[in-house]
C-alpha cells in the first residue's frame, strides 16, 4: 500500500507500524477521513473495505459529525436508555458513575448523561457552570428537572432542601458526594474555617483536613460534574 490509497472515506497518509508475523498482525496506517479527522487503522481493513471512515459515517442515514444530526442521535440514545417514574424523572438505566450519575460518551468523550441531556435538549453549558438536579435524583436526565448554576448555587440548593441536617438530628454522614467535596474546597478558599465546614457537612475536622490537603479526594472532582 502507498500513501494516497483511498478506501471508502479514508485516505492513507503514512505507515505508523510495520506488519509483524509473530503474532500475525497487519501494518497500521495513519489515515485522514473526508470529514477532516485522522485515524490509525489496519492495512487489511483498508484493503477489504471493512472500515468505512473515522467513525463519522452515516448512522441510520445521518452524518453524525453534523451537529444537528449528532444531537438527534444523542436524543435517540438517551430516550432508549431511560425509564420514566411517577414524578416524570428520566431514570438512566445504563452505566452509572459511583455517585449515581449516568455515563454517556459525547463526541467520543466520556461524559455524564445529565450534562449531555442538557446540551442536546437545551444548549451549551458555560465554563465553570454545573448542571444541577431539581428532583435530587442523580440518575435523572430529564432536561426539565435540571438547571444551571455555580457550585455555590448547587450547595445552597442542597442546604435549602435539608441535605445537611443529619448532624442536628444525631446522625453522621459516612460519605461525601463530589459536589460536597468541591464546595468544601471552594468555601475554604473563601475563608471558611474548618470547624464551620465540619458542622455544615457533618464530618470530622480530620476529614476536612484530608480533603483540603489532598490526602483524600486527590483527583480533581470538577470533571465529573
Amino acid at each position: 500500500m502507498k500513501s494516497g490509497y483511498r478506501s471508502n472515506k479514508l485516505v492513507a497518509l503514512e505507515k505508523v507500524q510495520k506488519s509483524r508475523k509473530k503474532p500475525p498482525q497487519s501494518a497500521k496506517w495513519l489515515c485522514r477521513c473526508d470529514c477532516g479527522n485522522e485515524k490509525v487503522t489496519l492495512e487489511t481493513s483498508l484493503y477489504n473495505g471493512s472500515i468505512k471512515s473515522c467513525g463519522c459515517h452515516e448512522y441510520k442515514g445521518k452524518k453524525i459529525y453534523d451537529k444537528e444530526n449528532l444531537n438527534e442521535l444523542m436524543k435517540e440514545k438517551i430516550e432508549s436508555s431511560i425509564s420514566i417514574n411517577e414524578k416524570g424523572c428520566w431514570i438512566w438505566n445504563k452505566s452509572k458513575h459511583r455517585q449515581g450519575y449516568g455515563n454517556l460518551n459525547y463526541k467520543k468523550i466520556p461524559s455524564l448523561a445529565h450534562r449531555v441531556s442538557w446540551m442536546v435538549y437545551v444548549g451549551e453549558i458555560p465554563n465553570g457552570i454545573k448542571v444541577c438536579h431539581r428532583c435530587d435524583i442523580p440518575s435523572c436526565v430529564n432536561p426539565q428537572h435540571l438547571f444551571l448554576g455555580t457550585q455555590k448555587d448547587n450547595v445552597n440548593d442542597a442546604v435549602l432542601k435539608g441535605k445537611f441536617e443529619g448532624r442536628r438530628q444525631g446522625k453522621r454522614r459516612n460519605k461525601l458526594t463530589i459536589n460536597q467535596v468541591n464546595e468544601i474546597r471552594h468555601l475554604s478558599s473563601q475563608g471558611k474555617q474548618r470547624k464551620e465546614l465540619e458542622k455544615l457537612f457533618c464530618v470530622s475536622q480530620t476529614c476536612i483536613a484530608k480533603i483540603l490537603t489532598g490526602v483524600s479526594w486527590k483527583k480533581n472532582c470538577d470533571e465529573y460534574l
